[in-house]
């Protein structure tokens, strides 16, 4: 073997090497953005899954305020069922009744969290059953409010 042909032989092995190692971290790239926009949706969904539960709350839902229909507890796992599905855990809903302040937070509201399996395989350093993410949605009830001017059940003559 000439000396020439060797050395065409030995930069084919250091181009396929390097594409190795070079793939590894583009996949690991790749793979990596796909989790987090997953991830970023997840936590779109959760916020939107506390808006539902504090407009059920508000409008007379079930629950604490015993009109029938749904509970905020099952208008944001409606939501949550609905969308990106994960893992088979399910949206919790603290602070019911949108008088109480979730613990934790210093603000009425509805807080609504779920448990994802974010990088499960590859971190060991994530707790069990996952990353907790949590969404807020402020909301209080007022109540004894005045039906005067445009809020007045004749004002539009309905």
């Amino acid at each position: 073997m000439t000396r020439r042909h060797a050395s065409i032989e030995s930069a084919r092995g250091q181009a396929a090497t390097e594409t190795m190692m070079m793939m590894m971290f583009l996949l690991l790239m790749i793979f990596g953005l796909a989790h987090f926009s997953m991830l970023a949706a997840t936590k779109q969904m959760l916020d939107y899954a506390a808006f539902a539960a504090a407009r059920t709350a508000l409008v007379g839902g079930g629950g604490p305020f015993g009109l029938g229909g749904a509970s905020a507890q099952d208008a944001a796992r409606q939501v949550m069922d609905a969308s990106l599905r994960w893992s088979n855990q399910q949206a919790t809903v603290s602070g019911d009744n949108c008088n109480t302040t979730p613990p934790g937070l210093n603000r009425r509201g509805l807080r609504v969290q779920i448990r994802v399996p974010f990088g499960l395989p590859i971190f060991n350093n994530i707790p069990a059953g996952g990353i907790l993410i949590s969404a807020l949605a402020p909301c209080v009830v007022q109540p004894n409010i005045n039906e005067s001017g445009d809020n007045a059940s004749g004002a539009f003559g309905f």
